[in-house]
């Protein structure tokens, strides 16, 4: 008697459209979130780095000022105010100017940049990164910044002292001298972070820590 043989069927296994589009879903979830991580953290990354490099650019005039750095053709009794000049004007936002303060005939400095001053370098942000805001500390240690009407800041330096000259120009046209310090805010490329560099009247020269649950683009 022949035994007969049953045959087993095999059936190839494999995914579903279905189940490749929830893996394809998935993935593409993953690959955006990656994507907007390392994109924030790029531009946190960014915007410090500009920030301490402002914050260098300062330090370079306060030590220019103090060296009384001597200018090409310039005798060698002559002495500069140095300073970084700030504006409002239209790209002012993207850039800070180093300047030489030339002297008047009897030796005195008007402590802000104008077209009788040395521009000796510029330092110009990219990556969509901009100065928010500049604000020059008055008297009674209000903050007076660029929605007050403050259109233009120099922070000054001058042999002997290392003290900050912080001079504006507020909504009244007139230059008027700050003596409690001032502030400059970096914007990130994203738009959603600040970094807060101060200089206050003795010339120390900060960048402000980041806090927890702000942004740092806050009101002064």
């Amino acid at each position: 008697m022949k035994k007969q043989c049953s045959k087993k069927t095999n059936y190839k296994k494999g995914f579903s459209l279905v189940e490749l589009l929830v893996v394809a879903l998935i993935f593409f979830i993953l690959t955006g979130i990656v994507l907007f991580k390392q994109g924030k953290f790029s531009s946190d990354v960014l915007i410090t780095s500009t920030a301490y490099e402002l914050a260098l650019f300062i330090r370079e005039a306060q030590v220019y000022g103090v060296g009384s750095k001597v200018q090409v053709g310039a005798t060698s009794n002559s002495r500069f105010a140095y300073g970084v000049y700030f504006s409002d004007v239209a790209g002012g936002d993207r850039e800070a100017t180093l300047f030489a303060d030339v002297p008047d005939s009897s030796g005195n400095f008007d402590y802000d940049y104008d077209g009788g001053d040395i521009l000796i370098n510029k330092i110009q942000f990219k990556r969509d990164q901009i100065i928010h805001d500049f604000c020059g500390i008055n008297e009674t240690s209000t903050a007076i910044c660029k929605a007050d009407g403050l259109s233009a800041l120099n922070i000054t330096f001058v042999k002997p002292d290392l003290n900050a000259r912080v001079i504006g120009i507020p909504s009244s046209g007139i230059p008027y001298e700050y003596v409690n310090g001032a502030i400059i805010k970096v914007r990130s490329s994203l738009g959603d972070k600040c970094r807060t560099i101060r200089v206050n009247p003795l010339g120390q020269i900060s960048l402000d820590p980041v806090v927890t649950g702000m942004t740092g683009c806050e009101s002064s």
